[in-house]
């Protein structure tokens, strides 16, 4: 049985609408950000496990102790897609598709 969330079903609850919002074509992008330790992982575990098979998460990761490529978390994302974040990353799409 998976952990207890504590203290953030706010926010929980704005990316579960943010996917309900999506799936009427109203998309959007989440960016989750905050110190060390905060809980960011386990907001988004806690977002797939509500989802369940009713959504397709796309997530990646920066390391802040090297320069990552240009654009490379969603490069990250898209890895192994063939939906249009993938295409628009492709190598001779200009960068303004993404």
């Amino acid at each position: 049985m998976p952990e207890a969330l504590l203290e953030r079903d706010a926010q929980l609850e704005v990316l579960v609408g943010a996917v309900a919002q999506g799936a009427h074509g109203r998309g959007s992008t989440a960016l989750i950000a905050g110190e060390a330790g905060i809980g960011k992982t386990s907001l988004v575990r806690a977002l797939v496990e509500r989802l369940g098979d009713g959504a397709r998460v796309l997530t990646a990761a920066c390391d802040d102790l090297v320069a990552s490529r240009t654009l490379g978390p969603l490069h990250d994302a898209a890895m192994g897609s063939t939906g249009p974040l993938a295409a628009a990353l492709a190598d001779d799409a200009p960068v303004d598709r993404v």
